[in-house]
């Protein structure tokens, strides 16, 4: 027997379909559609207070990170512009890194030596105005002698002869304090390349670090000395209270050659 055929299924509404749904179902199917809808935008703005929250968040990060960097700038400005030539501030090397001032002055930073200054200290005994009264223009090995005694008694003794910089960056010479040997007592001296002569700067250097030495260290005097035609670096010891000695041969210059001797006592 063949089987009979089976019945289309058609999906188009018909009266009987229509009659068939109640107006509850109706009701809900609405609800629901409505509901879907809300949930559907819950969620997008969820998602969007979460996004704005996360750009807010960086956002204000990254103003404290700014903030946090300018106070720094304003404290280390303020820092610099309420030292003087007489007031002085100084930071204990053993906890300061050594690209940073160890002392600042009103116009002047002075760091102490690194084995990477060669170049810097030969710009300043390279030129012929400062060796004048300094023997002559260095050699490099010279320099080099001087950067490494420099830099192996900043180690020994927590001060040397410094590097000085202007506040801009400017590279200007160096100044400090050092162990004579000849004569056993601490020695200030500088020397400063010929465009920062006539400014003020050399006194400034020499009153700040004789300041500074006098806080850090018991020594109850220092000594200073120049060439006897050194008019202008007589002048400057002087300026920071230091008194003339009888001239005498003091280890510095040609053999039985007479220094200018200076002497400043503890305030």
């Amino acid at each position: 027997m063949a089987a009979n055929p089976p019945s289309r299924l058609s999906f188009a509404p018909s009266a009987t379909r229509r009659r068939s749904i109640s107006p509850f179902s109706a009701a809900l199917s609405t609800w629901l559609s409505k509901a879907a809808w809300s949930l559907s935008r819950m969620e997008i703005s969820r998602a969007w207070t979460s996004f704005a929250a996360s750009s807010f968040r960086t956002e204000a990060q990254d103003a404290n990170t700014s903030a946090s960097r300018l106070m720094r700038m304003m404290r280390n400005e303020e820092l610099l512009l309420s030292a003087s030539p007489d007031i002085t501030r100084e930071r204990p090397l053993q906890h300061a890194p050594m690209a940073e001032p160890i002392l600042i002055t009103e116009r002047l930073a002075f760091r102490p030596f690194t084995p990477d200054d060669f170049d810097l200290m030969a710009r300043l005994h390279r030129d012929p105005e400062v060796g004048r009264y300094f023997g002559g223009v260095w050699s490099d090995e010279k320099v080099r002698e001087a950067v490494s005694e420099f830099v192996a008694e900043q180690a020994e003794r927590g001060h040397s002869k410094w590097l000085a910089f202007r506040r801009d960056g400017r590279f200007v010479g160096r100044a400090g304090v050092s162990f004579w040997e000849h004569t056993g007592e601490l020695e200030l001296g500088y020397a400063l390349l010929p465009e920062a002569w006539g400014q003020g700067l050399a006194t400034e250097a020499a009153r700040g670090v004789a300041d500074f030495v006098f806080r850090i260290t018991s020594v109850d005097h220092l000594i200073g000395f120049t060439h006897l035609d050194n008019l202008g670096s007589q002048r400057v010891l002087e300026k920071i209270g230091m008194v003339r000695q009888p001239d005498t041969h003091i280890g510095a210059g040609e053999p039985g050659e007479l220094s200018a001797v200076y002497r400043l006592e503890r305030p």
